[in-house]
């Protein structure tokens, strides 16, 4: 890949970017900075995901009005359930947390999809819903569905690999990393580098992209909507 593809590519994909319509221009714009779209798209059913971080997001702030705590831990709950004017609704529903087989675990899990929510919230300028994310979805795709005049490879760290299936498909868990050699894994999702990145270089990704960047050909970035297949070394 020549070293200057990456902002160079104006003279290629310009032309492609500029008959975007402004509001799927300012999609795959808005998703080069925040990929927020994967955290629905990964779903494998969006429906029930969004609806798994609306309950979240509320049984969070409900735990911290009860507890007056911005992140309750298990004992702050236990000082709340000594209240004998407490309503049986509220005592039902935090016996039902301590009741987990890990109490901590579900708080911290409840605060994640807490700010998830917020965080599809805010982007979203409303209330997270299917439609919306839809919306959004179908904006993106037509957005990057555009063809690169050249093969697009990207580097991708990982926070954790825990969730990376085996040959038999089961999540590797704690067990030996040497177990994913040679496994292609697989998972729906865009993919996408942020303005001024470093060229891609590694793991081919999609063949629709599109390169997304303002007039100031210093600032680019690119993105595409693959269900990405991907293989450790």
């Amino acid at each position: 890949m020549p070293a200057d593809f990456r902002c160079g590519a104006a003279a290629v994909l310009g032309p492609i970017r500029d008959r975007l319509p402004p509001s799927e221009f300012q999609e795959a714009l808005t998703y080069t900075s925040d990929p927020v779209l994967n955290r629905v798209v990964r779903f494998e059913d969006p429906a029930a995901g969004l609806e798994r971080l609306r309950e979240d997001h509320e049984h969070f702030r409900k735990l911290r009005a009860l507890t007056d705590s911005y992140l309750p831990e298990v004992e702050d709950i236990a000082g709340v359930l000594q209240n004998p004017a407490l309503r049986a609704t509220d005592r039902k529903f935090l016996v039902s947390i301590l009741s987990t087989r890990a109490p901590m675990k579900r708080i911290e899990q409840m605060y994640t999809n807490f700010a998830h929510y917020d965080h599809l919230w805010e982007v979203f300028q409303a209330r997270p819903s299917l439609r919306l994310a839809q919306e959004r979805i179908a904006r993106m795709d037509r957005a990057v569905a555009q063809p690169l005049p050249d093969p697009l490879r990207s580097v991708r760290g990982l926070e954790s690999i825990g969730h990376l299936v085996d040959e038999q498909g089961i999540p590797l868990g704690t067990r030996d990393p040497a177990l994913l050699r040679s496994v292609i894994q697989r998972e729906r999702l865009y993919l996408g580098e942020p303005g001024n990145s470093a060229p891609p270089t590694t793991t081919p990704v999609a063949t629709d992209s599109n390169w997304i960047y303002p007039k100031d050909p210093t600032v680019c970035g690119w993105a595409s909507r693959a269900a990405t297949a991907f293989s450790a070394n």
